[in-house]
């Protein structure tokens, strides 16, 4: 598990500056609230692919995590996994899209 990226997504999810699953990271997104979403690096094509769909009208910085849905459950000190998360705080969103690569547009 990548240390560093899981420490701050924990710090930020302590600040309250985190939102995770499907429709409470599509509600921030949609109410320009999100600087940045993450989406676990096995996350199913299908769920990106829909989440994609409920927010295509609304511009997000999108990365792939370097972690798994189980491990930013543990990161983010859940019970259950989880696949998107909101990052809600500009600095937090920057600190962490630093360990995340760029997605290629099509």
């Amino acid at each position: 598990m990548n240390e560093r990226f899981a420490g701050l997504l924990g710090m930020a999810k302590r600040a309250g500056k985190v939102q995770v699953g499907f429709d409470e990271t599509v509600g921030q997104v949609r109410k320009q609230k999100a600087f940045l979403v993450l989406l676990a690096a096995d996350l199913s094509p299908k769920s990106e692919k829909e989440w994609r769909f409920a927010t295509k009208d609304h511009p997000i910085t999108i990365r792939r995590s370097p972690l798994n849905k189980a491990e930013l459950a543990h990161a983010l000190g859940l019970s259950r996994q989880t696949g998107i998360v909101a990052v809600t705080d500009e600095g937090f969103a920057k600190a962490l899209a630093v360990h995340c690569p760029e997605e290629k547009e099509d």
